[in-house]
């Protein structure tokens, strides 16, 4: 029995990636008595059209140039049909072409799922069945929140912090300025909570907007169908859902270094610190002590209420200035004493 020549064409990037490993695809155990012999071309076979049926008629075109029995393409595009519902797969038996949509298989466990569906086409396009068409189609909601699901995770958005890596260690370096500045901090801790997360918001939509402008990521529909519209939503949904990950994952990583770089200043933050402490409590006894005003403990102070505190300064600073102004007077009245 002559083999099946099986043709697998695979669009740039993702699908060739996935369709390369499928050149040692066998039949199932229930069709022993079939050989498949795959051949493998990586070629854009949807380039300028996303229809089905133009797809279908290219794979035959190249199916017929190879002479290959039958040919099934592989290609990272949303697929749909007439009713707008979007498609795993699509074969016709009379031409012997299928093509597959990875997006459509969720963007988890592709390779496994890919060669499933592949060997399912083959064996159906193989078999003695009558000539028919099939659209293997998912459901409403759910199968475009599936294909948005493959269509972020194809795009690999954990992968975007190494592409911005300009900007990453621009905002490492703004960050280990900030770590040692005492504004930031100071800055930080008079921020609520839902203020601070207004503000990495905020930034992740700054840097979103940047790159959709700078990248002309936006994209704008063909015509006024409402296919045309459906598809530019879904692009764009797609592009915000993939920047958005990848920007927090920028954060994350900066907000990580930063607070290693915190955890390792600490102690001379604190070294610091101390002595600095250590030589404003001294400069202040020897006020005290010159002005004869006991100095407040320091549990009490920080047992006061803000207000109660500022009642306090003001009457410790009352009782300096009285203090001061008695010795003064009485240094003036030591110097006048001789002159009598």
């Amino acid at each position: 029995m002559e083999p099946i020549r099986v043709g697998l064409v695979a669009d740039p990037a993702s699908p060739t990636d996935v369709a390369r490993r499928m050149t040692d695809l066998t039949p199932s155990a229930e069709a022993t008595a079939e050989v498949w012999e795959v051949e493998f071309v990586s070629e854009p076979f949807t380039l300028g059209s996303e229809d089905v049926d133009i797809a279908l008629a290219r794979l035959r075109a190249r199916a017929l140039a190879h002479q290959w029995d039958l040919v099934i393409g592989v290609t990272e595009l949303p697929l749909r049909d007439d009713d707008g519902r979007y498609l795993v797969a699509a074969l016709d038996t009379r031409r012997k072409a299928a093509v597959l949509s990875l997006p459509a298989l969720g963007g988890l466990r592709v390779r496994s799922r890919a060669r499933r569906t592949v060997r399912g086409l083959v064996t159906d396009m193989a078999g003695s069945s009558p000539p028919h068409e099939e659209r293997v189609t998912l459901p409403g909601l759910s199968g475009r929140g599936r294909v948005l699901l493959g269509m972020v995770l194809a795009n690999r958005p954990w992968l975007l912090a190494a592409g911005l890596k300009s900007a990453l260690v621009a905002a490492l370096a703004t960050g280990a300025v900030a770590t040692i500045e005492p504004t930031v901090w100071l800055l930080a801790a008079s921020l609520s909570g839902w203020r601070l997360g207004a503000a990495s918001i905020a930034s992740i939509a700054i840097v979103i907007a940047w790159i959709i402008i700078d990248g002309e990521l936006w994209d704008r529909p063909e015509d006024g169908s409402a296919a045309a519209r459906e598809r530019s939503r879904l692009y764009n949904t797609s592009t915000l859902l993939t920047l958005t990950v990848g920007s927090s994952a920028s954060i994350v990583v900066t907000s990580t270094a930063s607070m290693q770089l915190t955890r390792t200043l600490s102690p001379f933050a604190r070294r610091l610190t101390g002595r600095h402490a250590r030589l404003l409590d001294a400069e202040t006894r020897r006020i005290c002590a010159a002005s004869g005003t006991p100095m407040i403990a320091l549990d009490a102070a920080n047992d006061l209420t803000a207000r109660t505190y500022a009642r306090w300064g003001r009457r410790i600073g009352t009782q300096v200035v009285a203090c001061l102004r008695d010795r003064e007077r009485e240094r003036a009245a030591r110097r006048r004493k001789p002159e009598m």
